[in-house]
């Protein structure tokens, strides 16, 4: 048996929080042991329910598509079979199968956002609806649905725009630019941006003096820009590279919030 160990980095911890910092190792960790394991897939017990709280979260933390299509069945090496059902008839195949679940004491505490919309958010939802986390999950549905159709475009955008393992900002249109990046900072880091973090992306993206960075969910962007002052034989030159005086503006994520080394473009 392969028990995900890991520990809290206090500066993930100070960046993204106690329970993102703590979902970034456990993750980590899974996906480690099933790379150790030759696995093609992790199964985790996300259900129905983790599902609408994840969806609220979201929704609150204004994370826009992206985070309404919550969880997804099938994403980056983690399998979700159970998000079909809920919490109860969790139980209940438990209970049939004589498995006694362990809880983690943790989960009553409101210290914790999720915690907070289980035990408080959800059941005033609920008066109103008693299946309001079936309707929270169809909800996530659909705006899968509708994201994959809107990161078909961005994707093929930002695929254009990257360059080995960068993005030239100049090369995204401004009206997918913000979707573009937090698209990228996503493939990258497995996050999702909030609105907040995604404004800070666009106000980063957003200047031309020096170099930058912006420490996010995840780890660190980092946006260079330089004026490339050397002169040369413009007859022999690759067309394929920039010209003498060519502003070179671009963005690296940083998934490890360590600086990029610098690079000559």
């Amino acid at each position: 048996l392969d028990i995900a160990d890991g520990s809290l980095d206090a500066a993930a911890v100070k960046r993204s929080g106690v329970e993102a910092a703590a979902r970034d190792v456990r993750t980590r960790c899974l996906l480690d042991i099933r790379d150790r394991r030759g696995a093609r897939y992790i199964a985790t017990a996300h259900q129905k329910n983790d599902q609408a709280e994840t969806v609220l979260l979201h929704l609150t933390r204004g994370s826009g598509l992206a985070g309404l299509a919550g969880m997804r069945p099938l994403r980056e090496g983690i399998a979700r079979p159970l998000l079909g059902i809920g919490r109860a008839e969790t139980l209940a195949i438990c209970r049939d199968a004589r498995i006694r679940p362990r809880t983690d004491p943790t989960n009553k505490s409101l210290k914790f956002a999720r915690n907070r919309v289980r035990l408080k958010v959800i059941p005033e939802l609920e008066k109103i609806n008693p299946r309001a986390s079936e309707a929270v999950a169809r909800l996530a549905d659909a705006a899968a649905e509708i994201q994959m159709e809107d990161d078909l475009t961005v994707a093929d955008a930002l695929a254009r725009a990257r360059e080995a393992d960068v993005i030239r900002i100049g090369a995204l249109q401004p009206s997918i630019r913000t979707r573009a990046l937090a698209l990228a900072w996503q493939d990258a880091t497995g996050r999702v941006l909030g609105a907040r973090h995604r404004r800070a992306l666009e106000d980063l993206t957003a200047t031309e003096e020096g170099s930058r960075s912006l420490d996010l969910p995840g780890g660190r962007a980092i946006r260079e820009y330089r004026w490339r002052q050397t002169r040369r034989d413009e007859r022999s030159a690759d067309p394929h590279r920039p010209r003498a005086g060519d502003n070179l503006e671009r963005l690296a994520p940083d998934p490890g919030g360590h600086r990029a080394n610098e690079r000559s473009a």
